[in-house]
């Protein structure tokens, strides 16, 4: 189980999703107490589900584990985002971005926020990388 988990970290550093989360959900399907673990909840936080300070709180206790773990950062800045506490998801993102600076999604999101304060070039320097980074994921999968 902890194989699947390490892996599945592994893999979002390596900007495999589809498979990150196939590990963790492989992980929860052997041990489903896994599921109510900190690490877990912020990792599988679904707006349509959680309540956001659930996911914050459970992502504050993950990264207190855990605090290289960019995906923690980033989920609790989508948490962040969704309370609309702007500012607190600028700054997750920026660290999700500092811990790994090649996970577009990290980018995206913290454009739409800079959109909603009116920040349009900060916007659109973060499209602008997310795109670039989303078009190397394309290309290196054709290659493989």
């Amino acid at each position: 189980v902890n194989a699947l988990i390490q892996r599945g970290y592994a893999r979002h550093y390596k900007a495999d999703s589809d498979f990150d989360f196939a590990d963790y959900n492989s992980a929860v399907k052997v041990n489903p107490a896994l599921y109510s673990e900190p690490n877990m909840i912020c990792v599988f936080y679904d707006t349509r589900r959680d309540s956001p300070d659930y996911v914050i709180e459970n992502c504050n206790k993950a990264i207190s584990a855990k605090p290289s773990f960019s995906l923690f950062y980033y989920k609790r800045a989508n948490a962040y985002k969704e309370k609309q506490d702007y500012e607190q998801a600028i700054t997750d993102y920026g660290k999700a971005i500092e811990l790994y600076q090649n996970f577009y999604s990290s980018y995206q999101n913290r454009a739409s926020v800079y959109e909603k304060l009116g920040l349009k070039n900060l916007a659109d320097l973060d499209r602008k990388k997310a795109k670039a980074l989303e078009n190397n994921i394309k290309i290196n999968a054709q290659l493989n």
